[in-house]
C-alpha cells in the first residue's frame, strides 16, 4: 500500500471516531448548542413579538410575576441577539425564573425555561434539567408550564 492511500485511511478512521464522538456525546446530553443546553423549551405557533407581548399582557394581568425591587427587566441587547430573556418571580416560594424567546419560524416561537434563582439576590442560579433531581426538575416544569407558558400560549394565539 503506498504511503498517501495509508493517510487517507487514516485520516478517514480519525474523521469517523471524531464523529462518533460526537453522536455519543450529543445523544448523552453531553453537549449541547449555545449557551443554554439544558434549557427546557416550548414550541408556540405564533410570530415572537406576538410572544412576547403575551409575555407583557400576562405580566400586566398578574403583577406579582414581575421580579421586584430589581434592575431584572426583560431584554433583547440589540436587534443582532439571538434571545429576547424574560424573569418571572414565584413569590409563593421567592424564586426568580429566567426564561427566553427566540424566533423558530415566520409564525413559530420557540419558548425556553432556563434556570431558577433562589431568592432575590443574584448568584443562585439553578438550571433546570441539569441541577435538579430528575422527578423535582419534572414537577418544577410542569408546574411552570401550568404557570407561564400555557396561559402565554393562550394570548399570544388570540
Amino acid at each position: 500500500m503506498e504511503l498517501p492511500q495509508l493517510k487517507n485511511i487514516q485520516t478517514g478512521i480519525i474523521n469517523g471516531l471524531i464523529l462518533a464522538c460526537s453522536l455519543i456525546c450529543a445523544s448523552c446530553g453531553l453537549m449541547g448548542a449555545g449557551s443554554y443546553p439544558h434549557a427546557e423549551t416550548f414550541e408556540i405557533k405564533a410570530p415572537e413579538a406576538k410572544v412576547i407581548q403575551a409575555v407583557m399582557d400576562y405580566k400586566a394581568k398578574h403583577p406579582e410575576s414581575v421580579v421586584p425591587l430589581h434592575s431584572l427587566t426583560d431584554y433583547k441587547k440589540d436587534s443582532n441577539d439571538y434571545w429576547y430573556n424574560i424573569y418571572f418571580y414565584l413569590p409563593e416560594t421567592n424564586q426568580i425564573v429566567h426564561c427566553w424567546t427566540r424566533p423558530s419560524g415566520k409564525n413559530e416561537t420557540t419558548f425556553a425555561i432556563v434556570g431558577i434563582n433562589e431568592g432575590l439576590e443574584l448568584g443562585n442560579w439553578r438550571r433546570v434539567n441539569s441541577d435538579f433531581g430528575y422527578f423535582e426538575n419534572r414537577e418544577i416544569l410542569k408546574h411552570l408550564e401550568e404557570k407561564f407558558v400555557n396561559p402565554i400560549q393562550q394570548i399570544a394565539l388570540q
